[in-house]
């Protein structure tokens, strides 16, 4: 979840997700479990594949108490995620980027107030999580694998946020980064590398392949395609049909197994969404996968429940996103709360096998 995006989305929405208090020990003893869960989550609805399961939050080895956890991508064996102590409740209520004391950030990580990129493996039945050292000094998440190739954004304090490419040197170690050599002065974000990292799907507000001018309106977002031909970087073109209606589509992720382009509709509902992608362009209906349960935000009852999601992605039958948790914490005359009333905290989730 991109936090421009965040920022204007639960201004005009609102944001509550909740958990019951159960962890993984209360789940059937029929399933088996490789990935430790934490608590299991209410208000969403899940649908077509996911139609029928359950969905948690990954434990308190992950989704550090009071920290900022999101940009996470799954590849199967790794669990790549950004991790902030920055109060995203601070932020949306006007405050500006603080740090939660709270938050107890590893001590590898220097630049507390937004994000920097970790990865995690479960080595006997636990998570355990390492600081990649990609940027120590900048601000980094939007992070996508493929093959030993990743992509990910830094985040210029000033708005002009481009994507940059890495390669796997050996375990945890990364060469120096490039720049993506079709950004323009337009902001990119949350790129998705696949086929080995000669192909990407990013979210845009050019106008153009070129980038040569700009949506007026920064959360105003397209999704655009372009593929390596030997060096260089095919000119990028405008994804068309369902993942690009609505004003903002963003987040992409193919699934290069089943032949589908997962997205998070932002502006039509909130929601993630799928469509069948054959030779790099979308066939047929799309088909709404996660639905938060945003409107129960007007009607007040959403207390303890999802009510938005994204950065999807999925692989060994584990299905893994950002989730977001409001907590009624005031009266609405509270300005460090979101809206005087609300105290949010943005995780991972996981849908696991049933």
């Amino acid at each position: 979840m991109n936090i421009l995006y965040k920022l204007i989305f639960f201004s005009l929405v609102l944001v509550n997700i909740g958990c019951n208090s159960t962890d993984s020990s209360s789940t059937p003893s029929n399933q088996v479990m490789l990935v430790p869960l934490g608590e299991a989550v209410v208000g969403l609805r899940l649908e077509g594949p996911l139609s029928g399961k359950k969905a948690y939050k990954l434990d308190k080895r992950i989704n550090l108490p009071n920290c900022w956890n999101d940009s996470v991508i799954w590849t199967g064996s790794d669990l790549y995620f950004g991790l902030s102590s920055a109060s995203f409740t601070k932020l949306i209520a006007g405050q500006g980027l603080i740090n939660d004391p709270t938050c107890l950030l590893p001590r590898a990580q220097v630049n507390n107030d937004y994000f920097d990129i970790y990865k995690a493996k479960i080595v006997n039945g636990q998570w355990q999580s390492t600081y990649q050292n990609i940027d120590p000094i900048n601000t980094e998440a939007g992070v996508s694998v493929s093959g030993s190739i990743m992509a990910y954004t830094l985040y210029d304090p000033n708005g002009n946020w481009d994507i940059y490419m890495t390669q796997k040197m050996s375990e945890n170690i990364w060469n120096n980064p490039i720049s993506f050599e079709r950004n323009s002065f337009c902001p990119e974000d949350n790129a998705n590398v696949y086929a080995n990292g000669t192909k990407i799907i990013f979210e845009s507000t050019r106008l153009d392949g070129i980038g040569s001018s700009c949506e007026a309106n920064s959360e105003k977002k397209s999704l655009w395609f372009s593929e390596k031909v030997g060096e260089r970087w095919s000119l990028p073109t405008l994804i068309p049909g369902v993942p690009n209606v609505g004003e903002k589509n963003t987040q992409p992720w193919v699934d290069e197994a089943n032949e589908y382009l997962y997205w998070t509709s932002d502006t039509q509902c909130a929601c993630i969404r799928r469509v069948k992608w054959i030779n790099d362009a979308p066939i047929g209906k799309y088909e709404t996968v996660i639905s938060p349960a945003i409107e129960e935000l007007s009607q007040g009852t959403a207390d303890g429940k999802i009510v938005f999601v994204g950065e999807y992605s999925h692989s060994d039958d584990y299905a893994f996103f950002a989730c977001a948790q409001a907590k009624k914490s005031g009266d609405g005359t509270d300005s460090n709360l979101f809206n005087g009333t609300w105290d949010i905290n943005i995780d991972l989730c996981v849908i696991p096998r049933q």
